[in-house]
């Protein structure tokens, strides 16, 4: 299933970086045209970006199968459930400390200043 995953990515990076930039496609459009075409490439470039990631943890996955690593729970040392694998074949943590890390990060979040700067 994991290499099933990160052939499908692969292939649509590939079919992507066949196409080419996307920038220059629109250059006899007015201003709104222009705009609405680098706004889509942005979101194609934030995709391809997440499916790079995608592709990343699909790695790492396999390489703690290969270990005897995979379905164990970095949190915990725990059994990750057969369903949770399922749907999300490179899940790193168990339900239950996943959503600690989630509420970990939250917090850590709020924390934060716009400009950056942590307040402690």
């Amino acid at each position: 299933m994991l290499q099933d995953r990160q052939q499908d990515i692969m292939t649509v990076l590939h079919r992507r970086a066949d196409q080419g930039p996307l920038s220059g496609a629109h250059l006899g459009s007015d201003d709104f045209e222009q705009s609405d075409a680098d706004v889509q490439e942005d979101i194609d470039v934030a995709l391809i970006q997440m499916k790079g990631d995608t592709v990343q943890r699909v790695r790492e996955a396999l390489a703690r199968f290969d270990s005897g690593e995979y379905g164990c729970c970095v949190g915990c040392q725990g059994e990750i459930s057969e369903q949770r694998l399922q749907v999300l074949p490179f899940a790193v943590r168990c339900r239950d400390c996943e959503e600690s890390h989630e509420h970990r990060i939250a917090g850590a979040r709020k924390l934060r200043s716009p400009q950056g700067f942590e307040w402690r």
